[in-house]
This record gives structure tokens, sequence and C-alpha cells, in this order.
């Protein structure tokens, strides 16, 4: 009986290779897009927060001179936010630094032989991407929000390997470049001896974009542009 081949046949090896870079191009289209998009966004931010200062300044005119009653504004904005809630989309750049830069003091660490240990949880961290990043279009990020580094359903980078090891090294973002972990620690309760923090057994997902509250999003919204 004949052994069954695996192999693809050429033309159709062809049309899928075809189809995969017509796609690339379409998610660098997409990318392109958005960012054009994001910026007009960022900018807009910064109009509306510089026209809700100037009314939030008129309104303090005229509650301080009673020409209006200071309890109903505050009730009438408390019901107004309440109604529409707070705005938390905002978009936001690393600082525009080479990451390339022979000047640049990178951290070395010999993260092959402390893997087994440490299980390259760094790699759980967010953070936000620099221009020279977006420029490049290799480091993948997050659509719904821009521009914090892509994570899989287990929290791990999408270009973190199975064996923890990283896929875009060479071209890794300055956060990774300038991170430290032996000075984290959620990572290492001792560096020097090799003693890693237990919590890694469950691979916590590190965040070094701290959370923030709905008033402090907004805020830093109003101060973008």
């Amino acid at each position: 009986m004949a052994k069954k081949s695996n192999k693809l046949d050429p033309a159709l090896r062809q049309e899928l290779e075809a189809l995969r870079d017509e796609m690339e191009e379409m998610r660098d289209e997409v990318e392109k897009g958005l960012r054009f998009c994001h910026v007009l966004m960022t900018r807009n931010q910064g109009a509306l927060g510089a026209h809700g200062n100037i009314i939030n300044g008129l309104g303090h005119i005229l509650a301080s001179n009673r020409v209006v009653d200071p309890e109903a504004v505050d009730q009438a904005r408390l019901a107004y936010e309440e109604a529409s809630g707070r705005p938390r989309f905002r978009v936001r750049v690393a600082p525009d630094v080479d990451k390339y830069s022979a000047e640049l003091e990178t951290v070395e660490i010999d993260c092959a032989a402390r893997l087994p240990l440490c299980k390259g949880a760094c790699c759980t961290q967010s953070f936000v991407l620099g221009a020279q990043d977006l420029d490049e279009g290799i480091i993948r990020w997050q659509y719904g929000d821009p521009y914090v580094n892509e994570q899989g359903d287990d929290g791990r980078c999408v270009h973190q390997r199975d064996d923890m090891l990283c896929t875009v090294h060479e071209q890794r973002p300055l956060f990774c470049r300038m991170y430290d972990c032996r000075k984290d620690p959620r990572i290492w309760l001792d560096f020097d001896r090799k003693v890693p923090n237990p919590s890694l057994a469950e691979r916590p997902q590190l965040s070094a974009v701290p959370p923030t509250s709905e008033e402090d999003a907004a805020a830093q919204q109003d101060g973008d542009g």
C-alpha cells in the first residue's frame, strides 16, 4: 500500500504564501489607519479638555458671584456624569528614545540560566510601545488599548514562545531593554541566591501600566494632546 504524502501541492503552497503576504499587507494598512485615527483622537481629547477647563472656569465665576446656585450646578453635574459616564479610552505612546542607541545603558541578565526558576515572568508585563516600535510594525499591540503590548489569554506576551524565549529579541521594545528583574520582588526574593517569588508558580500577570481610577483616566485624557 502506497504511503500517503503530507506535502502540500506546490501550487497550493504558493497560493497560501501569497494569501499570507496579502494578509500581512492588510494588517500593515489597518495599523497605519488606526495610528492616524489615534493621533486625531488624541488631539480631540486635548481640545475637549481645554474647552472643559473654560467651562469649569465660567461655572466657578458664575457660582462665586451667585449668578447661579452652586448646589444646583453640582447636582446637575453629578446627574450628567452618572448618566453619561466618564470616557475611559485613551492613547498612550512611550517616550521617543532610540532603543538601538549604543549609548543606551540596557540591562543584561543571563535569562537562559534562570528561566527554569523565573518562568519568563517578565514577559507577562504590560507596557506602552514607542513610536519606533510602531514604525517597525513588528511588536504587536492591543487594538482596544493602543499602544499597549499585546498579550495572549494566558497573560504572556504574544512574542514569547512556549519555551519562554523571545521571538523578537533583537527588536524588543525599550521597556524590555531597560527592565531589571533583579530589583523586582514580584519575581525574585533573592536574585543572587536564585530564590524566586513562590507566587510565580501561578504565573501572575505583572503590570507595568498601573491601573487608574476613572477620575485619573479622565484627567489624563484631558491632559493628552
